[in-house]
């Protein structure tokens, strides 16, 4: 166990050496010893010592509102050497042609595993074939970008045709895609996909947490007011497969009602706290799932660790391919 979700309400307190959630049902206890991110859904009270022994064990506190959307995070103190690594990530983002290599290779690797979700679905007789042959010129483009301005315009073209064959994929089925929409999103695969999206995002700032890179220095995403950029550059690669595919698969499973999402008093359609533990459910199991990488077999949790580190080793001796996570049919 990495994630642990908390979906009650009550009082987070210090005891017996562990942390405890204390509500009229009794006591929950958090496993703070076997967990990197605490999740909280519910209404909650937490004082110092709750969160200097969450400090103490590199837990990650994230904090999520009524519409589910990630608001705010205690990170633990990283004492992060301010060394090597630091400069080597700060010069990256300073030099343009560096910065664009390493732009280029996280929208490379996104775009690779969007194909991976399209060509699955594809052979299961969905007719993809377009929205496949488009992105993969638009790879083909994307090698010969020399700014991260240029990246960006193939990645938002890309996701226009990966976007499209949504609809395709969920045919026939009682949820329909239609369009990107977020704050408030307006249809409830749009809600799945946003809630997932948080999910990633805070998973990846977990284990940025306990390396050497700083959240705080993007090379993608460096116009967000949230400060925290570098997980959004790194959730690119891995929305498709953790994400999309999650979803996806479990409306085609019929895993999802309508009394699973409600709508809210700004218009937007939410997960309700039981389709929420149903997600969560699922992408737990998911991170946890074993899949091969390079000669080892890894979870996702651990590949996505892995390639923190192969980024971190590119910043330092930046030479040959900058390569991430690619599943391959």
């Amino acid at each position: 166990m990495e994630d642990f979700f908390l979906f009650k309400s009550g009082t987070i307190r210090k005891k017996n050496g562990s942390v405890v959630l204390e509500n009229d049902d009794g006591d929950t206890l958090i496993p703070i010893e076997q967990i990197r991110t605490l999740s909280i859904f519910g209404e909650v009270t937490i004082n110092k010592r709750s969160l200097e022994l969450l400090s103490k064990y590199q837990v990650t506190l994230l904090l999520f509102n009524y519409y589910g959307d990630l608001v705010g995070s205690f990170n633990p103190e990283n004492h992060r050497p301010v060394g090597k690594v630091l400069n080597s990530q700060v010069m990256a983002i300073q030099n343009p042609e560096l910065r664009n290599q390493i732009a280029k290779s996280i929208q490379t690797y996104s775009l690779k595993n969007s194909l991976s979700v399209l060509k699955y679905y594809h052979k299961k007789g969905i007719p993809l074939m377009d929205q496949i042959v488009n992105i993969e010129k638009l790879i083909e483009e994307l090698q010969q970008t020399l700014s991260v301005e240029e990246v960006t315009l193939i990645e938002a073209r890309a996701k226009k045709d990966y976007y499209s064959g949504f609809d395709l994929i969920l045919k026939d089925l009682p949820f329909r895609f239609v369009k990107r929409t977020t704050m408030p999103p307006e249809n409830e695969v749009n809600s799945l996909m946003s809630f997932g999206y948080y999910l990633l995002y805070s998973s990846i700032l977990a284990q940025l947490n306990i390396s050497k890179l700083y959240p705080e220095l993007p090379f993608i995403h460096s116009d967000l007011r949230s400060g925290y950029g570098l997980q959004y550059d790194l959730a690119d690669i891995y929305k498709p497969i953790l994400v999309d595919r999650l979803f996806l698969g479990m409306i085609r499973r019929h895993s999802f009602h309508k009394n699973d999402f409600e709508k809210r008093e700004n218009g937007g359609i939410y997960l309700t706290d039981e389709g929420k533990k149903k997600f969560v459910a699922e992408f737990n199991e998911e991170l946890g799932r074993k899949v091969p990488y390079g000669k080892r077999v890894r979870s996702y949790r651990s590949v996505i660790r892995h390639d923190i580190h192969k980024l971190i080793e590119y910043l330092n001796d930046p030479k040959g391919d900058l390569t991430f996570y690619w599943l391959s049919w």
